[in-house]
């Protein structure tokens, strides 16, 4: 609603309430375009992170038979969503600007046409997210089964187990989430790196704090998987080719199509105003000066309009 000379009652009765019509059009081409973008990487990306995480679990059952057996400590297992992968994605819904000067996107009304062609968020995008997950899955659930399976204790000569090669995978995939929030993200402010590295080192302190309680499947496992020389090895070789899968394909293969639109119509000289139809201008020109107005008239009637005395109806 407007709240406009005409009266408070489009106000009253609306959900969202403008002082001007002029406040629309920052608010859709610029707040509602980036809403739309930030919302758009939000629901892909938290469906994109939580596939990462199940499906090693899935991959897993072909090495124990499909016997049910569970990747990860039910404990630690619990701390994905809240604690691990929560803060930077937060951030970046709420902080992320794909272009510094928000006035620069408000210039430019055919950046708002992205969100009318839903380019950012559609079926074809939305499975694209899914099958990048399953495919990174099964990339780290190889690498770290065939590198770690015959991994030993070298004091006992016992086995490591299936517990420790599950949370190296655990923190393989929280680390890899995060440099991939890192790597689309468009302003990497402070607290944006502040709160990434926090969640990865929050995972090594919980890893730290259960190790040292008794009578857990993960009791003593902190320092067998940082003393394994077989844990760097596969954390650089799933991180490196994560990141070089995001360097290389999926950024080739999503290419930025407003990076380009900027740079060309500054150098073309459009503007917002060239850009206008010839009755919004008309418009602006006939309630210059008095922007109250949630209704059009003719030239002449405003000046009219403002020297009639207002009476108010007397009610019972």
């Amino acid at each position: 609603g407007i709240s406009g000379v005409e009266g408070q009652q489009a106000s009253t009765v609306a959900d969202y309430v403008l002082g001007q019509f002029s406040f629309l059009k920052r608010l859709l081409l610029v707040h509602g375009r980036e809403s739309y973008r930030r919302n758009s990487d939000l629901i892909c990306y938290n469906f994109y992170k939580n596939i990462l995480f199940v499906t090693p679990q899935f991959w897993y059952g072909y090495y124990s038979t499909f016997s049910g057996q569970t990747l990860y400590d039910v404990w630690i297992y619990q701390f994905y969503n809240i604690a691990f992968t929560a803060l930077p994605i937060f951030l970046y819904s709420v902080f992320d600007r794909q272009y510094p000067d928000l006035d620069q996107i408000e210039k430019q009304p055919l950046l708002y046409t992205e969100g009318m062609k839903k380019k950012l968020f559609n079926t074809r995008v939305f499975w694209r997210w899914v099958f990048y997950a399953l495919f990174q899955a099964l990339t780290i659930t190889l690498i770290c089964f065939r590198s770690m399976q015959i991994s030993s204790d070298q004091e006992h000569g016992k086995l490591d187990g299936f517990w420790m090669v599950g949370h190296v995978v655990y923190g393989i995939v929280v680390v890899l989430v995060t440099m991939k929030l890192l790597h689309f993200s468009h302003s990497l402010y402070w607290f944006i790196w502040a709160g990434a590295l926090g969640s990865i080192l929050c995972y090594v302190l919980v890893m730290f704090v259960f190790s040292y309680i008794p009578y857990m499947d993960v009791t003593g496992l902190f320092w067998k998987i940082f003393a394994n020389p077989r844990t760097y090895l596969v954390f650089v070789l799933c991180l490196g080719f994560g990141w070089i899968f995001d360097c290389y394909f999926w950024t080739k293969k999503v290419p930025d199509e407003n990076a380009g639109i900027l740079t060309s119509l500054e150098k073309k000289g459009t503007s917002l105003k060239r850009v206008k139809t010839q009755m919004m201008v008309d418009g602006q020109k006939t309630i210059s000066g008095y922007k109250g107005f949630a209704f059009s008239h003719e030239e002449g009637e405003l000046e009219i309009l403002k020297k009639t005395p207002i009476r108010r109806l007397q009610t019972m």
